[in-house]
């Protein structure tokens, strides 16, 4: 589980996000991510978080997919992009309100989490409290998305990482993140590790999300 401090975040401002994007070259590996947004997330914030995440993981040689996904079934025609082959890999990330933090009894503090097999394996469903993120920003859209994005990037880099793999230095996949984090944040430079950067790439590369795919039938869906 993921914490942000509360009396930290004001450090985002400005936010600036100045790392230059790098070109992603044909060998890269690529991932696909299927966002379910319980929580109505404004559209221009979820935007601007998807375009963050998906610097960070082109940072490191990892091309992503961000895809807008129904959370209800009265919804699936209007998202035709989410009926990926059933070998397709695919990861699940969920943004939650505040009712399923108390219907699920959850720490108040934490601002993510994801579902991780105890044998240290893989899992593909990942989440992001986005009232978390909301409090933390003070009403401020820009510094929102920019939190979002590196919170989504962070729980999604538990899921290629596999289980037991918070840093215990400064980083994008430290356990707790303090003013340092978050001003890195602010200038688009809080990263994976490059130990981490080659453990995606190579995990993503030998296909282990395409055989989870196969096997895990659940939906993002509650």
């Amino acid at each position: 589980m993921f914490r942000v401090g509360r009396t930290v975040a004001a450090v985002l401002l400005p936010v600036l996000i100045v790392a230059g994007a790098r070109r992603q070259q044909a060998g890269d590996p690529r991932a696909t991510v299927l966002v379910y947004d319980y929580a109505r997330t404004p559209l221009q914030v979820l935007a601007h978080a998807e375009s963050v995440a998906k610097r960070i993981f082109n940072s490191i040689g990892v091309e992503t997919a961000w895809l807008q996904c129904p959370t209800s079934p009265d919804q699936e025609s209007q998202f035709p992009d989410c009926r990926l082959p059933v070998d397709s890999p695919r990861l699940v990330l969920r943004l939650l309100p505040r009712k399923n933090v108390e219907r699920e009894q959850l720490d108040p503090a934490i601002s993510g989490f994801s579902m991780l097999p105890g044998d240290g394996g893989f899992g593909n469903v990942a989440n992001a409290l986005a009232h978390r993120v909301e409090e933390l920003a003070r009403g401020d859209e820009g510094r929102q998305g920019v939190i979002l994005g590196y919170l989504m990037a962070h729980e999604v880099g538990h899921l290629l990482l596999g289980a037991d793999n918070h840093s215990a230095t400064l980083g994008l996949m430290r356990n707790s993140w303090g003013r340092e984090e978050l001003a890195r944040a602010g200038l688009g430079v809080l990263n994976f590790a490059p130990w981490e950067a080659r453990q995606i790439r190579t995990r993503l590369r030998e296909g282990a999300f395409t055989e989870l795919a196969k096997t895990d039938k659940k939906s993002g869906r509650f």
